[in-house]
């Protein structure tokens, strides 16, 4: 049977042993530097911080969802973000495991990648190795993620990838199309009266992973609501 539980308090019944790993990272430590109230005049959508200093600028992004309980657009875009950190701070490339890339097209790495390279104890993505040869299963948000950035191009492919796909999808709600930014972490969290609440949902370029508990319960089926 498969586990359902990553926390061995919940279901002692299914564990009986511990592995840690000398690489595992589950949160960077840093203390909080700023903080930034969302004004509730803010339209829902994909931002980001812009952090500068003399030699770089990199932006951080962020979703402002829609208030609880409310839809704010007859659209919702559903962001895959937990396929986004299951592949956070991905290095096949950089440890000789790029076999996807197709025969006869060079590959560029992004300046994320060339970073990431360098700083292992940033942690890996599930697609990674551990140190001892073991696979990565558990990753976290707190710790530095470079490849999760509105410009990331993925050396596999050569072009944007995931977030930086998926804000295509959100330039069309600039056009005039108005939509809903809503997140896995959201849908994990409300059930499917989230997604009851829009006319059309929109998912992003990738959809993977999923958490369990957002699979439909056994024998039933969810619906959205007519517009």
């Amino acid at each position: 049977m498969g586990r359902r539980h990553t926390d061995y308090r919940d279901a002692p019944d299914q564990y009986t042993a511990v592995h840690f790993h000398e690489d595992d990272v589950e949160d960077a430590g840093w203390p909080p530097v700023a903080e930034f109230v969302v004004p509730a005049t803010i339209r829902s959508g994909v931002y980001a911080f812009r952090l500068a200093t003399a030699s770089l600028t990199d932006h951080v992004p962020f979703v402002v969802t829609p208030p609880r309980g409310h839809a704010t657009a007859k659209i919702g875009l559903l962001l895959p973000t937990l396929t986004y950190l299951a592949y956070s701070n991905e290095r096949l490339i950089a440890a000789g495991e790029g076999g996807m890339v197709p025969a006869g097209r060079a590959v560029r790495l992004d300046e994320a990648d060339t970073w990431l390279s360098a700083h292992p104890e940033a942690g890996l993505s599930t697609y990674d190795r551990h140190a001892d040869g073991t696979g990565c299963c558990l990753v976290s948000m707190r710790r530095p993620v470079p490849n999760f950035r509105p410009d990331f191009v993925w050396w596999n492919t050569g072009a944007p990838e995931r977030l930086g796909a998926d804000l295509y999808i959100t330039d069309f709600s600039i056009t005039g199309r108005a939509m809903d930014a809503l997140t896995d972490h959201d849908l994990h969290e409300q059930g499917a009266e989230l997604l009851q609440r829009y006319q059309v949902i929109l998912t992003g370029t990738h959809p993977e992973y999923c958490s369990a508990r957002c699979w439909s319960p056994c024998g039933t089926t969810w619906k959205l609501a007519a517009g």
